[in-house]
């Protein structure tokens, strides 16, 4: 049976936004095993292998291999790039993918990866320490 924690994830980009990701996948009792992410910075990409025992990678083209759902967590002024340059690959396997990119229209994004790729677009609001009513663990 296939369930949302036995769904191989790949995440492009490795900040804070990803960083939060992979803690609330993890809490909520997914495999680390089926979580990777490419990311170009090695300090980070140990970082996130040291803190959350998961695969990381420099090629955003193997990262997403095996995934069902990839999530484009890059900077704004990159993902266009990155989304045309992981179009054929999310053309021929159609994973679900998901864009957290702040301020990027969906057509624009489907314009990018193609139409006939299945797409979500969030933004979710990660609060920033110290704030008032950051009690998260991420947060702190």
């Amino acid at each position: 049976m296939t369930t949302p924690a036995t769904v191989p994830v790949a995440l492009i980009g490795g900040g804070n936004m990803t960083r939060a990701l992979i803690g609330g996948l993890l809490r909520q009792g997914m495999d680390p095993t089926l979580i990777t992410v490419a990311e170009p910075n090695e300090a980070t990409r140990t970082a996130l292998e040291r803190d959350f025992g998961i695969a990381t990678t420099t090629d955003n083209a193997a990262a997403i291999a095996r995934a069902r759902v990839v999530v484009l967590a890059v900077k704004p002024q990159i993902i266009a790039t990155v989304a045309r340059a992981l179009a054929p690959a999310l053309q021929a396997w159609r994973p679900l993918v998901i864009s957290v990119a702040a301020g990027i229209r969906a057509a624009a994004l489907s314009s990018w990866v193609g139409a006939s790729v299945p797409l979500v677009r969030a933004m979710p609001n990660r609060p920033r320490p110290g704030r008032r009513g950051c009690d998260w663990p991420v947060c702190q």
